[in-house]
């Protein structure tokens, strides 16, 4: 019993099967959920330095006022 590298086997269509079926969607959605959680921390850092940059200007404004 030798191994046959050309043959498709009943086992191989069952990998087939498992990886397109489980493997591949899971993948896919972990990776999805990492790339939304990237967006969502640049997007709150982006709000957070235009917060900072508008309480500096009003700090600026405020020592100017006086």
């Amino acid at each position: 019993m030798g191994i046959k590298l050309h043959e498709v086997t009943w086992y191989s269509k069952l990998a087939a099967i498992l990886f397109f079926i489980v493997a591949l969607p899971a993948f896919t959605f972990f990776l999805g959920r990492e790339y939304e959680r990237s967006i969502q921390l640049i997007s709150d850092s982006e709000s957070l330095n235009e917060h900072a940059v508008d309480v500096q200007n009003s700090a600026t404004t405020t020592k100017r006022a006086h």
